[in-house]
Order: C-alpha cells, then structure tokens, then sequence
C-alpha cells in the first residue's frame, strides 16, 4: 500500500467505511462511503444495495497541508454558515449539508461529511453527448427544472444567508443531481458542492472575504453553465436561433427568449441579474416543468443516471464493504 493512501485510511473517520473515490482535486479527494452502524443495525442477512446507495454520505478527505494551513476550517466555517441559515428557507435543501467533521484539533480539520448526490452535472451533460439517445440538445424541460433549483440556491446563499456567501466556483462539475430526493415527481434534486472557493461578506473571515462584484461572478457563472447547457450535443447539426428556427418550432414555451436572454447577457457580470432572470422567467420554466410528459421524463432519467458498469462497479464495493463489516 503506498504512503499516501496508508496516511489517508489513518486519518479516515473511524464511524464509516470508505467505498469508492470519485473526485479528487488541488485541496484533497472526495471518498463515497458508509456508516458502519448503518451495516450493522440492518437484520436481513443479505444487503438491499438500494437501500444502502440512498445511505451513502460523500467525505471530502484534505490532503494533509491543506488540512493544517487554515483552508480546510475555512470551507467548514462556510458550511456551518449555510447551515446556521437552514432552517429560514426552504431553498436551503440546494446546498450541501454538513453532516460531520473532523474535530480532534482545533486548528486542524482532515475531513467532513456530507450528503452524497446521484451523478454531477457534467456527467449528465457526457451521458447524453456519449449515448445513442441521439437528441440534437437536452430535454429543455430539464434545463427549465435546473434553471429553478439553481437559482433557489442562489437566492439562499445571497439573500437568506446573512452575511451572504459567493460560492467562488460554479461550472457543472460542482453542481449535483440527486435521485434520492426530488421535490418534483421525474426530477431529480439540485445541490451545489464544493465551497472550498466560497467566501462570507463580512471582514472577520480569515482568508476571503465577498464583496458584491464575488457575487455577481456566481450569477455569471450561473448563466454559464445554463449557455452550456442549451448548447448542442454531438449527435446534432448546430443549434442556431437565426437560422429557421422561430416560435413555429418544437419547444417549450419561451425558450427562444430564454435562450437569447443568457446568451445575450453572458460575458458581462455587470448585466447579468438573478432577480431580472428569476422574474422573468420563473413562472413560465415551472409551467413547462410540469408540462413534461412521461416520454421526455424517461429520457431525463436515462440521461442523467450512472452507466450501467458504474452502478456494477458501486454496487460490488458496496457488498464487499458489507461483507466485510458483516464478516463473523
């Protein structure tokens, strides 16, 4: 076993069981993994997988100078933040919660937990640019659905919580879809992860500090990732709004205008606005959500599921965890 995955399982929360990796980055790496009671208080003798992908917490573990030079306790810090702020919006349920922590030294973190989402929006994006689905773009109707959850949780970061946050960081990669909770029937839940980049508008935080231009990046970003959304897949001639595309077409309402809107406004922070966008078009995305009908949910939920070998491949650390948990 080398060195740093030795050191990794030592400082590794001794109440769960690791799974599998699936991230990794400049701050430390991002393990699946399970709590041990949660294997041991269950009396079937064989494991429901199901039930144990739906337990499944996610552990951000920090490389070890990270964990010591202030950085770690300042995602934490951000964290609890959201959290002190849970309980006055329901938009809340778009960011991540903090589950545990790691709280052996005080200047010190090596770790905290949190709920595991289903698959990031970047893997959605490949799902459908990598199947045989065969669609010229996504289903608009989930565009529309993550336009609505993502500016929720926005709206909580900027205006519920008081000092607000700017996430620092929002491309696909660190939004999350997840299956295990959906607030609309056939969609699955919006959070955004990874706040090892957020900062708290106010002076006392030790090393960032937003001010109001921080908070106009994360509306840019916001519409950047809905620009890239919308753009075509592989499978698809370009997607052009000039081009003999008019309201004649086959889409949801509004959306040429949407389209326009963020492509417009993309490029200059100064334009872009969440209550401009959130105003304009709430009402008619959460029209054409509920609109959607059983023949583009099914696609949503193929499109944004794990590959078959993926879920084979969890689903086997899952049993050998069990079995080993489980061992007499």
């Amino acid at each position: 076993m080398a060195h740093n995955e030795a050191d990794r399982i030592s400082r590794f929360p001794n109440e769960l069981i690791p799974i599998k990796q699936v991230g990794s980055g400049a701050s430390g790496h991002v393990l699946l993994a399970l709590s041990i009671k949660e294997i041991v208080q269950r009396s079937n003798s064989t494991p429901n997988l199901e039930e144990l992908k739906a337990a499944l917490v996610a552990v951000k573990m920090f490389h070890p100078q990270m964990a010591s030079n202030g950085d770690a306790l300042e995602e934490v810090k951000i964290l609890e933040h959201v959290r002190k702020h849970a309980n006055e919006s329901e938009h809340s349920k778009r960011v991540v919660q903090l589950l545990s922590r790691d709280e052996e030294e005080p200047l010190r973190c090596n770790w905290f937990s949190m709920r595991a989402g289903s698959l990031a929006l970047n893997n959605v994006l490949w799902n459908f640019e990598g199947t045989d689905l065969l669609i010229p773009h996504l289903p608009e109707e989930l565009i529309w659905h993550v336009f609505i959850q993502f500016s929720e949780a926005l709206w909580f970061l900027h205006k519920a919580c008081n000092p607000a946050i700017a996430h620092g960081d929002l491309h696909t990669g660190n939004v999350v879809l997840d299956w295990a909770t959906q607030d609309t029937p056939g969609f699955p839940n919006l959070i955004l992860i990874d706040f090892g980049s957020a900062a708290i508008s106010q002076e006392d935080s030790e090393h960032f500090e937003a001010t109001e231009f921080d908070l106009r990046l994360d509306v840019e970003e916001f519409y950047s990732v809905l620009v890239t959304m919308s753009h075509p897949t592989n499978n698809s001639r370009p997607y052009c709004l000039t081009q003999g595309c008019d309201q004649s077409c086959a889409h949801t309402e509004g959306w040429l205008e949407f389209k326009q809107h963020i492509c417009g406004k993309l490029g200059d922070p100064n334009s872009t606005s969440l209550e401009e966008i959130m105003k304009s078009f709430g009402q008619v995305a959460a029209a054409n959500r509920a609109r959607t009908s059983e023949d583009v949910l099914r696609l949503i939920r193929q499109g944004c599921s794990r590959f078959v070998d993926e879920e084979r491949d969890l689903e086997q650390h899952l049993l050998s965890a069990w079995n080993k948990v489980r061992a007499p």
